[in-house]
Protein backbone atom coordinates (compact mmCIF):
# COMPACT_ATOMS: atom_id res chain seq x y z
CA UNK A 1 0.00 0.00 0.00
CA UNK A 2 1.87 3.46 -0.83
CA UNK A 3 1.87 6.05 1.59
CA UNK A 4 -1.03 7.99 0.01
CA UNK A 5 -3.55 5.28 0.20
CA UNK A 6 -2.21 4.40 4.17
CA UNK A 7 -2.87 8.17 4.55
CA UNK A 8 -6.47 7.64 3.17
CA UNK A 9 -7.32 4.27 4.51
CA UNK A 10 -9.67 4.09 7.38
CA UNK A 11 -11.84 7.24 6.45
CA UNK A 12 -14.63 6.87 8.76
CA UNK A 13 -15.62 10.28 8.39
CA UNK A 14 -15.26 10.68 4.64
CA UNK A 15 -17.45 7.53 4.33
CA UNK A 16 -19.88 8.65 6.39
CA UNK A 17 -20.40 11.79 4.56
CA UNK A 18 -20.42 10.47 1.21
CA UNK A 19 -22.43 7.26 1.97
CA UNK A 20 -26.16 8.48 3.00
CA UNK A 21 -27.89 7.78 6.56
CA UNK A 22 -30.37 5.33 6.33
CA UNK A 23 -30.77 1.60 8.77
CA UNK A 24 -29.49 -0.48 5.67
CA UNK A 25 -26.58 1.48 4.79
CA UNK A 26 -22.98 -0.97 5.23
CA UNK A 27 -20.54 0.22 7.48
CA UNK A 28 -18.37 3.05 6.31
CA UNK A 29 -15.17 1.31 7.08
CA UNK A 30 -16.37 -1.94 5.76
CA UNK A 31 -17.50 -0.46 2.43
CA UNK A 32 -13.99 1.59 1.70
CA UNK A 33 -12.26 -1.84 2.63
CA UNK A 34 -14.32 -3.64 0.24
CA UNK A 35 -14.38 -1.34 -2.24
CA UNK A 36 -10.13 -1.46 -2.28
CA UNK A 37 -10.72 -5.08 -3.60
CA UNK A 38 -12.54 -4.11 -6.71
CA UNK A 39 -10.65 -4.29 -10.16
CA UNK A 40 -13.44 -1.80 -10.80
CA UNK A 41 -12.76 2.23 -10.23
CA UNK A 42 -14.83 3.72 -7.28
CA UNK A 43 -15.59 7.06 -7.30
CA UNK A 44 -17.90 9.08 -4.26
CA UNK A 45 -19.06 12.50 -4.76
CA UNK A 46 -21.62 14.32 -2.94
CA UNK A 47 -25.00 15.28 -4.66
CA UNK A 48 -22.91 18.30 -6.67
CA UNK A 49 -20.14 15.97 -7.89
CA UNK A 50 -17.20 16.77 -5.58
CA UNK A 51 -15.07 13.65 -5.36
CA UNK A 52 -15.10 12.77 -1.75
CA UNK A 53 -12.59 9.42 -1.68
CA UNK A 54 -11.74 6.91 -4.94
CA UNK A 55 -10.30 3.28 -4.28
CA UNK A 56 -7.00 2.68 -5.81
CA UNK A 57 -8.46 1.15 -9.04
CA UNK A 58 -9.78 4.77 -9.56
CA UNK A 59 -6.16 5.79 -8.61
CA UNK A 60 -4.99 3.57 -11.00
CA UNK A 61 -6.68 3.73 -14.40
CA UNK A 62 -7.12 7.93 -14.00
CA UNK A 63 -3.03 8.12 -12.91
CA UNK A 64 -3.50 10.06 -9.72
CA UNK A 65 -3.96 10.26 -5.91
CA UNK A 66 -6.96 10.70 -3.94
CA UNK A 67 -4.88 13.88 -2.37
CA UNK A 68 -4.68 14.93 -5.60
CA UNK A 69 -8.61 15.17 -6.37
CA UNK A 70 -10.53 15.08 -3.39
CA UNK A 71 -12.51 18.37 -3.16
CA UNK A 72 -12.65 18.75 -7.39
CA UNK A 73 -15.65 18.29 -9.22
CA UNK A 74 -15.53 15.20 -11.34
CA UNK A 75 -16.57 16.90 -14.50
CA UNK A 76 -13.45 19.23 -14.59
CA UNK A 77 -11.24 16.41 -14.27
CA UNK A 78 -12.56 13.45 -16.35
CA UNK A 79 -14.63 14.76 -19.46
CA UNK A 80 -17.18 12.38 -19.80
CA UNK A 81 -19.35 13.86 -21.60
CA UNK A 82 -17.16 14.97 -23.86
CA UNK A 83 -17.47 11.81 -25.70
CA UNK A 84 -15.39 10.95 -28.92
CA UNK A 85 -17.03 8.18 -30.01
CA UNK A 86 -19.73 5.58 -28.32
CA UNK A 87 -19.61 2.44 -28.95
CA UNK A 88 -22.70 1.32 -27.63
CA UNK A 89 -25.46 3.33 -27.17
CA UNK A 90 -27.60 1.99 -23.75
CA UNK A 91 -30.88 1.07 -24.39
CA UNK A 92 -32.16 1.95 -20.84
CA UNK A 93 -30.89 3.52 -17.51
CA UNK A 94 -29.63 0.70 -15.72
CA UNK A 95 -27.06 -0.09 -18.91
CA UNK A 96 -23.65 1.49 -18.16
CA UNK A 97 -22.57 3.63 -21.62
CA UNK A 98 -19.09 3.03 -22.95
CA UNK A 99 -17.64 6.37 -23.57
CA UNK A 100 -13.77 7.24 -23.98
CA UNK A 101 -12.15 8.96 -21.21
CA UNK A 102 -8.90 10.56 -20.30
CA UNK A 103 -5.99 10.61 -17.91
CA UNK A 104 -4.08 12.69 -16.51
CA UNK A 105 -1.20 12.11 -18.99
CA UNK A 106 -3.45 12.51 -21.62
CA UNK A 107 -3.69 9.28 -22.93
CA UNK A 108 -7.42 7.71 -23.29
CA UNK A 109 -9.16 5.08 -22.79
CA UNK A 110 -12.41 3.08 -23.22
CA UNK A 111 -14.24 3.27 -20.06
CA UNK A 112 -17.77 1.67 -19.54
CA UNK A 113 -19.36 4.07 -16.52
CA UNK A 114 -22.50 4.24 -14.74
CA UNK A 115 -23.13 7.04 -11.97
CA UNK A 116 -26.59 6.59 -9.93
CA UNK A 117 -28.01 8.67 -6.82
CA UNK A 118 -27.92 7.44 -3.51
CA UNK A 119 -29.97 8.41 -0.88
CA UNK A 120 -32.41 11.57 -1.39
CA UNK A 121 -32.20 15.34 -0.29
CA UNK A 122 -29.85 16.78 1.91
CA UNK A 123 -28.18 13.21 2.12
CA UNK A 124 -28.27 12.49 -1.29
CA UNK A 125 -24.93 11.73 -2.87
CA UNK A 126 -23.01 10.52 -6.30
CA UNK A 127 -21.29 6.62 -7.02
CA UNK A 128 -19.37 6.15 -9.82
CA UNK A 129 -18.02 2.47 -11.09
CA UNK A 130 -15.86 2.85 -13.86
CA UNK A 131 -13.41 0.03 -15.87
CA UNK A 132 -11.44 -0.25 -18.55
CA UNK A 133 -13.84 -2.18 -21.63
CA UNK A 134 -10.15 -3.03 -22.83
CA UNK A 135 -9.21 -5.65 -20.02
CA UNK A 136 -12.09 -7.47 -21.67
CA UNK A 137 -14.73 -7.16 -18.65
CA UNK A 138 -18.21 -8.05 -18.95
CA UNK A 139 -20.25 -5.79 -16.51
CA UNK A 140 -22.60 -8.53 -15.04
CA UNK A 141 -24.28 -6.42 -11.97
CA UNK A 142 -25.20 -3.17 -12.18
CA UNK A 143 -23.93 -0.61 -9.19
CA UNK A 144 -27.16 -1.40 -7.25
CA UNK A 145 -26.58 -4.99 -7.17
CA UNK A 146 -22.74 -4.50 -6.28
CA UNK A 147 -23.78 -2.25 -3.29
CA UNK A 148 -26.58 -4.97 -2.07
CA UNK A 149 -23.81 -7.46 -2.31
CA UNK A 150 -21.39 -5.61 -0.73
CA UNK A 151 -23.62 -4.81 1.88
CA UNK A 152 -24.66 -8.56 2.62
CA UNK A 153 -20.95 -9.32 2.72
CA UNK A 154 -20.32 -7.16 5.13
CA UNK A 155 -22.91 -8.26 7.38
CA UNK A 156 -23.53 -11.69 7.24
CA UNK A 157 -21.63 -14.84 7.57
CA UNK A 158 -21.01 -16.64 4.13
CA UNK A 159 -21.72 -20.11 5.93
CA UNK A 160 -24.64 -19.85 7.74
CA UNK A 161 -26.29 -16.57 6.47
CA UNK A 162 -27.05 -15.06 9.64
CA UNK A 163 -25.77 -12.11 10.72
CA UNK A 164 -22.52 -11.62 11.88
CA UNK A 165 -20.49 -9.29 14.45
CA UNK A 166 -21.29 -6.63 12.34
CA UNK A 167 -24.67 -5.93 12.71
CA UNK A 168 -24.78 -6.80 16.72
CA UNK A 169 -23.78 -2.87 17.14
CA UNK A 170 -26.40 -1.61 14.47
CA UNK A 171 -28.87 -3.83 16.02
CA UNK A 172 -28.32 -3.07 19.84
CA UNK A 173 -27.67 0.94 19.20
CA UNK A 174 -30.74 1.48 16.78
CA UNK A 175 -33.54 3.30 18.49
CA UNK A 176 -36.26 0.95 18.15
CA UNK A 177 -34.01 -2.26 20.26
CA UNK A 178 -32.93 0.22 22.91
CA UNK A 179 -36.67 1.46 23.47
CA UNK A 180 -36.70 -2.67 24.40
CA UNK A 181 -33.77 -2.36 26.01
CA UNK A 182 -35.27 0.55 28.34
CA UNK A 183 -38.36 -1.84 28.85
CA UNK A 184 -36.72 -4.72 30.02
CA UNK A 185 -37.89 -6.40 27.03
CA UNK A 186 -34.77 -7.41 25.26
CA UNK A 187 -33.60 -10.88 25.90
CA UNK A 188 -30.56 -12.14 25.00
CA UNK A 189 -29.34 -16.00 24.17
CA UNK A 190 -25.41 -16.69 24.02
CA UNK A 191 -24.76 -20.33 22.93
CA UNK A 192 -22.33 -22.75 21.38
CA UNK A 193 -21.91 -26.52 20.25
CA UNK A 194 -20.66 -28.67 23.16
CA UNK A 195 -17.21 -30.09 22.13
CA UNK A 196 -17.12 -29.16 18.52
CA UNK A 197 -14.22 -29.64 18.32
CA UNK A 198 -14.62 -33.64 19.01
CA UNK A 199 -16.83 -33.46 15.69
CA UNK A 200 -14.26 -31.53 13.67
CA UNK A 201 -11.59 -33.95 14.74
CA UNK A 202 -13.32 -37.35 14.70
CA UNK A 203 -15.75 -36.87 11.00
CA UNK A 204 -13.73 -33.76 9.24
CA UNK A 205 -14.29 -29.51 8.95
CA UNK A 206 -17.30 -30.57 6.48
CA UNK A 207 -18.82 -32.31 9.39
CA UNK A 208 -18.31 -29.39 11.85
CA UNK A 209 -19.98 -26.92 8.74
CA UNK A 210 -23.08 -29.24 8.31
CA UNK A 211 -23.16 -29.05 12.69
CA UNK A 212 -23.09 -25.00 12.12
CA UNK A 213 -25.78 -24.79 9.86
CA UNK A 214 -27.95 -27.00 12.28
CA UNK A 215 -27.50 -24.91 14.72
CA UNK A 216 -28.12 -21.70 12.59
CA UNK A 217 -31.43 -23.41 11.39
CA UNK A 218 -32.73 -24.19 14.85
CA UNK A 219 -32.10 -20.41 15.63
CA UNK A 220 -34.19 -19.04 12.21
CA UNK A 221 -36.56 -21.54 13.58
CA UNK A 222 -37.77 -19.73 17.02
CA UNK A 223 -36.75 -15.86 15.81
CA UNK A 224 -39.38 -13.66 15.57
CA UNK A 225 -39.92 -10.48 13.17
CA UNK A 226 -37.71 -8.22 15.00
CA UNK A 227 -35.24 -10.58 16.57
CA UNK A 228 -31.85 -11.05 15.18
CA UNK A 229 -29.67 -14.33 15.05
CA UNK A 230 -25.85 -13.96 14.16
CA UNK A 231 -23.14 -16.39 14.29
CA UNK A 232 -20.25 -14.17 16.05
CA UNK A 233 -17.36 -16.98 14.97
CA UNK A 234 -16.38 -19.97 15.20
CA UNK A 235 -19.29 -22.28 16.98
CA UNK A 236 -20.56 -19.05 18.66
CA UNK A 237 -23.61 -18.09 18.04
CA UNK A 238 -26.21 -15.00 19.54
CA UNK A 239 -29.64 -14.65 19.49
CA UNK A 240 -31.28 -11.76 20.69
CA UNK A 241 -34.91 -11.65 21.29
CA UNK A 242 -36.87 -8.08 20.76
CA UNK A 243 -40.25 -7.94 22.91
CA UNK A 244 -39.98 -10.47 25.48
CA UNK A 245 -42.32 -10.67 28.36
CA UNK A 246 -40.09 -12.12 31.02
CA UNK A 247 -37.73 -14.69 31.47
CA UNK A 248 -39.93 -17.09 31.58
CA UNK A 249 -40.54 -16.41 27.80
CA UNK A 250 -36.86 -16.00 27.30
CA UNK A 251 -36.05 -19.43 28.75
CA UNK A 252 -39.03 -21.22 27.07
CA UNK A 253 -37.13 -19.77 24.16
CA UNK A 254 -33.50 -21.21 25.11
CA UNK A 255 -35.27 -24.39 25.65
CA UNK A 256 -36.66 -24.68 22.46
CA UNK A 257 -33.23 -24.13 20.67
CA UNK A 258 -31.79 -26.90 22.98
CA UNK A 259 -34.56 -29.25 21.64
CA UNK A 260 -34.00 -28.50 17.70
CA UNK A 261 -30.00 -28.89 18.48
CA UNK A 262 -30.84 -32.28 19.80
CA UNK A 263 -33.07 -33.24 16.29
CA UNK A 264 -31.26 -36.26 14.65
CA UNK A 265 -28.39 -35.12 12.29
CA UNK A 266 -27.43 -37.20 9.62
CA UNK A 267 -24.33 -36.43 7.33
CA UNK A 268 -22.99 -38.93 5.06
CA UNK A 269 -24.32 -42.11 6.80
CA UNK A 270 -23.05 -40.89 9.69
CA UNK A 271 -25.14 -39.64 12.90
CA UNK A 272 -24.32 -36.62 14.17
CA UNK A 273 -25.04 -36.23 17.82
CA UNK A 274 -25.28 -32.17 18.61
CA UNK A 275 -26.21 -30.27 22.29
CA UNK A 276 -25.47 -26.76 23.07
CA UNK A 277 -25.06 -24.44 26.27
CA UNK A 278 -26.70 -21.16 26.63
CA UNK A 279 -26.43 -18.34 28.76
CA UNK A 280 -29.44 -16.19 28.93
CA UNK A 281 -29.53 -12.22 30.00
CA UNK A 282 -32.90 -10.60 29.80
CA UNK A 283 -31.83 -6.45 29.51
CA UNK A 284 -32.97 -4.40 32.44
CA UNK A 285 -32.69 -0.88 31.57
CA UNK A 286 -29.82 -0.39 33.78
CA UNK A 287 -27.00 -0.53 31.16
CA UNK A 288 -27.12 -0.10 27.94
CA UNK A 289 -23.95 -0.69 27.19
CA UNK A 290 -23.71 -3.10 23.87
CA UNK A 291 -20.87 -5.06 25.02
CA UNK A 292 -21.78 -5.58 28.42
CA UNK A 293 -25.23 -6.99 27.37
CA UNK A 294 -23.55 -9.60 25.67
CA UNK A 295 -20.95 -9.68 28.35
CA UNK A 296 -23.31 -10.74 30.38
CA UNK A 297 -24.95 -13.38 28.39
CA UNK A 298 -21.97 -14.93 28.17
CA UNK A 299 -21.24 -14.94 31.54
CA UNK A 300 -24.27 -17.09 31.87
CA UNK A 301 -23.02 -19.04 28.77
CA UNK A 302 -20.31 -20.03 30.95
CA UNK A 303 -21.68 -21.27 33.80
CA UNK A 304 -24.15 -23.54 31.87
CA UNK A 305 -20.86 -24.63 30.55
CA UNK A 306 -19.28 -25.50 34.37
CA UNK A 307 -22.61 -26.48 35.05
CA UNK A 308 -22.32 -29.82 33.12
CA UNK A 309 -23.16 -28.66 29.46
CA UNK A 310 -26.18 -29.20 27.32
CA UNK A 311 -28.53 -26.50 29.49
CA UNK A 312 -29.43 -22.62 29.58
CA UNK A 313 -28.50 -20.50 32.51
CA UNK A 314 -29.69 -17.54 33.82
CA UNK A 315 -27.22 -14.24 34.48
CA UNK A 316 -27.42 -13.09 38.21
CA UNK A 317 -25.89 -10.47 40.10
CA UNK A 318 -24.65 -13.04 42.42
CA UNK A 319 -22.97 -15.10 39.27
CA UNK A 320 -21.69 -11.70 38.08
CA UNK A 321 -20.20 -10.90 41.24
CA UNK A 322 -18.36 -14.67 41.39
CA UNK A 323 -16.96 -14.11 37.74
CA UNK A 324 -15.88 -10.32 38.11
CA UNK A 325 -14.00 -11.63 41.22
CA UNK A 326 -12.70 -14.42 39.10
CA UNK A 327 -11.92 -11.88 36.59
CA UNK A 328 -9.61 -9.39 38.62
CA UNK A 329 -8.16 -12.86 40.04
CA UNK A 330 -6.93 -13.20 36.43
CA UNK A 331 -5.72 -9.42 36.16
CA UNK A 332 -3.72 -9.54 39.14
CA UNK A 333 -2.16 -12.71 38.27
CA UNK A 334 -1.00 -11.32 34.84
CA UNK A 335 0.11 -8.64 36.51
CA UNK A 336 1.91 -11.18 39.11
CA UNK A 337 3.79 -12.92 36.24
CA UNK A 338 4.94 -9.81 34.25
CA UNK A 339 6.32 -8.47 37.55
CA UNK A 340 7.46 -11.61 39.16
CA UNK A 341 5.17 -11.32 41.75
CA UNK A 342 5.61 -15.41 42.03
CA UNK A 343 7.38 -16.83 44.90
CA UNK A 344 8.82 -20.62 44.44
CA UNK A 345 9.38 -22.89 48.30
CA UNK A 346 10.71 -26.50 47.83
CA UNK A 347 9.60 -29.32 50.26
CA UNK A 348 12.47 -31.92 50.98
CA UNK A 349 11.89 -35.19 50.71
CA UNK A 350 13.58 -37.75 52.76
CA UNK A 351 15.20 -41.20 51.86
CA UNK A 352 13.84 -44.04 55.11
CA UNK A 353 16.62 -46.34 54.24
CA UNK A 354 19.75 -44.22 54.59
CA UNK A 355 18.14 -41.21 56.69
CA UNK A 356 18.94 -38.46 53.62
CA UNK A 357 17.28 -36.23 51.76
CA UNK A 358 17.55 -36.77 48.22
CA UNK A 359 15.19 -34.03 46.33
CA UNK A 360 12.81 -31.42 47.14
CA UNK A 361 9.53 -30.69 45.32
CA UNK A 362 9.29 -26.94 44.18
CA UNK A 363 5.87 -25.66 45.10
CA UNK A 364 4.62 -22.32 43.90
CA UNK A 365 3.02 -20.06 45.96
CA UNK A 366 1.40 -16.34 45.20
CA UNK A 367 1.09 -13.80 47.92
CA UNK A 368 -1.80 -12.09 46.93
CA UNK A 369 -2.38 -8.27 48.04
CA UNK A 370 -5.94 -8.92 48.88
CA UNK A 371 -6.34 -12.54 49.13
CA UNK A 372 -3.26 -13.26 51.42
CA UNK A 373 -0.92 -16.65 50.34
CA UNK A 374 -2.54 -18.35 47.97
CA UNK A 375 -1.66 -22.64 46.65
CA UNK A 376 -1.67 -23.58 42.86
CA UNK A 377 -5.51 -25.48 44.09
CA UNK A 378 -6.38 -21.75 44.25
CA UNK A 379 -5.49 -20.08 41.10
CA UNK A 380 -4.01 -23.16 38.63
CA UNK A 381 -7.69 -23.34 37.57
CA UNK A 382 -8.97 -20.19 36.97
CA UNK A 383 -5.16 -19.70 34.89
CA UNK A 384 -6.25 -22.76 33.32
CA UNK A 385 -10.18 -21.43 32.24
CA UNK A 386 -8.52 -18.16 30.99
CA UNK A 387 -6.16 -19.93 28.59
CA UNK A 388 -2.64 -18.33 30.38
CA UNK A 389 -1.45 -22.04 32.15
CA UNK A 390 1.11 -22.46 30.15
CA UNK A 391 2.32 -18.88 31.46
CA UNK A 392 1.80 -19.97 35.00
CA UNK A 393 3.83 -23.14 34.09
CA UNK A 394 6.52 -21.81 32.36
CA UNK A 395 7.14 -18.86 34.79
CA UNK A 396 7.04 -21.83 37.46
CA UNK A 397 9.54 -23.84 35.60
CA UNK A 398 12.27 -20.42 35.30
CA UNK A 399 11.77 -19.96 39.86
CA UNK A 400 12.24 -23.70 39.98
CA UNK A 401 15.35 -24.27 38.31
CA UNK A 402 16.27 -20.54 39.50
CA UNK A 403 15.94 -22.88 42.89
CA UNK A 404 17.71 -25.36 41.90
CA UNK A 405 21.09 -23.80 41.01
CA UNK A 406 20.92 -21.28 44.47
CA UNK A 407 20.78 -24.82 45.95
CA UNK A 408 23.79 -26.27 44.46
CA UNK A 409 25.51 -23.09 44.73
CA UNK A 410 24.97 -22.64 48.51
CA UNK A 411 26.73 -26.36 48.62
CA UNK A 412 24.12 -29.04 48.02
CA UNK A 413 24.90 -30.23 44.00
CA UNK A 414 23.67 -33.83 45.27
CA UNK A 415 19.35 -32.44 45.88
CA UNK A 416 17.38 -33.46 42.95
CA UNK A 417 14.63 -30.28 42.11
CA UNK A 418 11.05 -31.99 41.38
CA UNK A 419 8.79 -29.29 39.03
CA UNK A 420 5.19 -29.69 38.30
CA UNK A 421 4.10 -29.40 35.08
CA UNK A 422 0.66 -29.82 33.32
CA UNK A 423 -0.75 -32.41 31.29
CA UNK A 424 -1.53 -29.55 28.80
CA UNK A 425 1.76 -27.72 29.04
CA UNK A 426 3.84 -30.66 28.62
CA UNK A 427 2.08 -31.79 25.87
CA UNK A 428 3.03 -28.48 23.88
CA UNK A 429 6.03 -29.34 21.47
CA UNK A 430 8.38 -26.75 22.52
CA UNK A 431 8.00 -27.65 26.55
CA UNK A 432 11.18 -30.35 26.22
CA UNK A 433 12.76 -27.56 24.41
CA UNK A 434 12.21 -24.84 26.39
CA UNK A 435 13.11 -26.86 29.86
CA UNK A 436 16.72 -28.02 27.82
CA UNK A 437 17.15 -24.76 26.80
CA UNK A 438 16.41 -22.98 30.78
CA UNK A 439 18.59 -25.81 31.95
CA UNK A 440 21.93 -25.19 29.47
CA UNK A 441 21.40 -21.31 30.50
CA UNK A 442 22.06 -22.31 34.10
CA UNK A 443 24.64 -24.88 33.53
CA UNK A 444 22.45 -27.63 35.32
CA UNK A 445 22.11 -31.13 34.33
CA UNK A 446 19.22 -32.71 33.09
CA UNK A 447 19.58 -35.36 35.80
CA UNK A 448 19.63 -32.46 38.32
CA UNK A 449 15.74 -32.45 37.77
CA UNK A 450 12.56 -34.42 37.75
CA UNK A 451 9.20 -33.58 36.07
CA UNK A 452 5.63 -34.57 37.90
CA UNK A 453 2.82 -34.90 36.27
CA UNK A 454 -0.26 -35.98 37.46
CA UNK A 455 -1.76 -39.44 37.26
CA UNK A 456 -4.91 -38.54 35.40
CA UNK A 457 -2.30 -37.12 32.81
CA UNK A 458 -1.09 -40.24 31.50
CA UNK A 459 -3.63 -41.90 28.51
CA UNK A 460 -4.19 -44.82 27.70
CA UNK A 461 -2.54 -44.78 24.20
CA UNK A 462 1.34 -44.76 24.11
CA UNK A 463 0.58 -42.26 21.16
CA UNK A 464 -0.78 -39.66 23.47
CA UNK A 465 1.19 -36.53 23.01
CA UNK A 466 1.99 -36.52 27.19
CA UNK A 467 3.66 -39.91 26.45
CA UNK A 468 5.54 -38.90 23.94
CA UNK A 469 6.65 -35.42 25.87
CA UNK A 470 7.52 -38.50 28.90
CA UNK A 471 9.77 -40.32 26.39
CA UNK A 472 11.42 -36.82 25.37
CA UNK A 473 12.27 -36.39 28.69
CA UNK A 474 13.56 -39.55 29.43
CA UNK A 475 16.08 -39.22 26.47
CA UNK A 476 17.19 -36.04 27.39
CA UNK A 477 17.96 -38.06 30.86
CA UNK A 478 15.07 -36.29 33.06
CA UNK A 479 13.86 -38.11 35.87
CA UNK A 480 9.70 -38.60 35.69
CA UNK A 481 7.39 -38.87 38.29
CA UNK A 482 4.11 -39.96 38.79
CA UNK A 483 2.13 -37.31 40.98
CA UNK A 484 -1.26 -37.95 42.99
CA UNK A 485 -0.66 -42.49 42.37
CA UNK A 486 -4.18 -43.82 43.70
CA UNK A 487 -6.61 -40.74 43.22
CA UNK A 488 -7.18 -40.83 39.61
CA UNK A 489 -8.70 -42.99 36.61
CA UNK A 490 -5.14 -44.95 35.24
CA UNK A 491 -4.71 -48.12 35.91
CA UNK A 492 -2.50 -50.04 37.54
CA UNK A 493 -1.01 -52.38 34.61
CA UNK A 494 -0.46 -48.83 32.79
CA UNK A 495 1.92 -47.80 35.31
CA UNK A 496 3.78 -50.72 33.14
CA UNK A 497 3.26 -48.81 30.06
CA UNK A 498 4.39 -45.37 31.01
CA UNK A 499 8.17 -44.66 31.09
CA UNK A 500 8.31 -43.12 34.33
CA UNK A 501 10.92 -43.31 37.40
CA UNK A 502 8.68 -42.67 40.38
CA UNK A 503 5.31 -42.67 41.53
CA UNK A 504 4.17 -40.85 44.85
CA UNK A 505 1.22 -41.91 46.43
CA UNK A 506 -1.73 -39.33 46.91
CA UNK A 507 -1.95 -38.40 50.93
CA UNK A 508 -5.58 -39.64 51.05
CA UNK A 509 -4.27 -43.44 50.66
CA UNK A 510 -1.27 -42.55 53.22
CA UNK A 511 -3.30 -40.66 55.59
CA UNK A 512 -3.37 -42.45 59.39
CA UNK A 513 -2.23 -45.39 57.31
CA UNK A 514 -1.18 -46.44 60.82
CA UNK A 515 -5.06 -46.93 62.01
CA UNK A 516 -6.28 -48.22 59.04
CA UNK A 517 -5.44 -52.05 58.21
CA UNK A 518 -6.98 -51.93 54.43
CA UNK A 519 -5.58 -49.07 53.86
CA UNK A 520 -2.37 -50.00 54.97
CA UNK A 521 -2.80 -52.95 52.85
CA UNK A 522 -3.61 -51.39 49.36
CA UNK A 523 -0.34 -49.53 50.26
CA UNK A 524 1.55 -52.46 50.62
CA UNK A 525 0.41 -53.91 47.20
CA UNK A 526 0.81 -50.82 45.57
CA UNK A 527 4.88 -50.64 46.87
CA UNK A 528 5.29 -54.07 46.05
CA UNK A 529 4.24 -53.97 42.47
CA UNK A 530 6.12 -50.98 42.04
CA UNK A 531 9.53 -52.39 43.77
CA UNK A 532 8.55 -55.53 40.67
CA UNK A 533 8.65 -52.39 37.77
CA UNK A 534 11.96 -51.33 39.54
CA UNK A 535 9.79 -47.62 39.96
CA UNK A 536 10.41 -45.94 43.10
CA UNK A 537 7.71 -45.19 45.48
CA UNK A 538 7.09 -41.61 47.33
CA UNK A 539 4.41 -41.12 50.01
CA UNK A 540 2.84 -37.25 50.43
CA UNK A 541 0.97 -36.01 52.58
CA UNK A 542 2.49 -36.62 55.87
CA UNK A 543 1.78 -35.12 58.77
CA UNK A 544 2.60 -37.98 61.86
CA UNK A 545 5.67 -39.87 62.85
CA UNK A 546 3.23 -42.26 62.97
CA UNK A 547 2.45 -42.12 59.69
CA UNK A 548 5.95 -42.24 58.79
CA UNK A 549 6.87 -45.11 61.01
CA UNK A 550 3.67 -47.28 59.17
CA UNK A 551 4.88 -46.29 55.60
CA UNK A 552 8.74 -47.89 56.41
CA UNK A 553 7.30 -51.13 58.36
CA UNK A 554 6.00 -51.83 54.60
CA UNK A 555 8.64 -50.60 52.23
CA UNK A 556 8.23 -47.45 51.32
CA UNK A 557 11.76 -45.80 49.89
CA UNK A 558 10.94 -42.22 50.19
CA UNK A 559 8.46 -39.69 51.91
CA UNK A 560 7.64 -36.45 52.24
CA UNK A 561 5.32 -34.46 54.19
CA UNK A 562 5.16 -31.63 57.20
CA UNK A 563 6.29 -34.52 59.55
CA UNK A 564 9.27 -34.66 57.54
CA UNK A 565 9.91 -30.05 56.65
CA UNK A 566 7.46 -27.91 55.50
CA UNK A 567 7.80 -26.02 51.92
CA UNK A 568 10.29 -23.23 52.77
CA UNK A 569 12.28 -21.08 50.72
CA UNK A 570 16.00 -21.82 49.32
CA UNK A 571 17.61 -19.99 51.98
CA UNK A 572 15.12 -21.68 54.63
CA UNK A 573 16.28 -25.33 53.04
CA UNK A 574 19.96 -24.44 53.20
CA UNK A 575 19.91 -23.89 57.12
CA UNK A 576 17.43 -27.18 57.47
CA UNK A 577 19.39 -29.55 55.65
CA UNK A 578 22.45 -28.18 57.98
CA UNK A 579 20.55 -29.00 61.09
CA UNK A 580 20.17 -32.86 62.22
CA UNK A 581 17.04 -34.51 61.99
CA UNK A 582 14.82 -35.10 65.18
CA UNK A 583 12.96 -38.11 63.99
Amino acid sequence: MTKQRQETSGLNSVAEKVWPEHESRPDPQVCLELTERFPDAVIFQDKNGTVQWLNSAAESLYGVSLLDVRGEKITDLWPFDAVVTKRSVPEDNQTPSVTQHKKFNTKLFWGQHNTIEVGGGENSRLVTICRDVNRNFTVKQGLHEKIEALHFAAHNDELTGLGNRRQIKDYLTSERVQRFIEAGRLGILKLDIDKFKEINDTLGHAAGDVALLHVANALIKVSGPNDLACRGGGDEFLLFCADIDGIETLLGRADLILRHIAEPLNWEDKSIICSSSIGAYLANGKTHDWKELIHRADQALYEAKAKGRGRAMVYTARLGAVQRAENNLIRDMRQAIAQDQLEMVLQPQLNLENGAFTACEALLRWHHHEHGALKPDDFLPVARSAGILADVDFHAMKLSLDALKALHESGHEHLKVMINVSSEVLAQENYCKVLNWSLQSRGLEASQIGVEITESAIGASRSTPVTEAIDQLKTMGIHVCLDDFGNGCTGLAQISTANIDTVKLDAGLTARLQDDNRRRAIARAMIDLCTDLKIDVVAKGLETREEVDALRAIGCQHVQGFAIARPMSVDEVSVFLETPLKF
